[in-house]
């Protein structure tokens, strides 16, 4: 089973809005976020938030193929209707 990190402790409303910063940021971890973190109450060192950044950006990749792949078979069985 995996390991339950320090993150994914975190407040869901919190992980929202730190995996919505980091897209923002373009998946950096930044000392803008440690300390933004920090004032909430919660000690992240940047090598989790990088570790996080870094599983968003691949997940965010991901999607773009997918997302990608079946616009083109729509297009493909749109194509095949005329």
């Amino acid at each position: 089973m995996p390991r339950i990190g320090m993150i994914d402790k975190l407040p869901e409303s919190v992980r929202d809005e730190l995996d919505r910063r980091l897209a923002a940021a373009r998946f950096k971890a930044s000392d803008d976020l440690v300390a933004w973190l920090a004032e909430g109450g919660h000690t992240i060192s940047i090598g989790m938030i990088a570790r996080r950044a870094a599983a968003l950006k691949k997940q965010h990749e991901k999607d773009r193929r997918l997302e990608r792949h079946y616009a083109a078979m729509f297009r493909a069985m749109e194509s095949l209707k005329r």
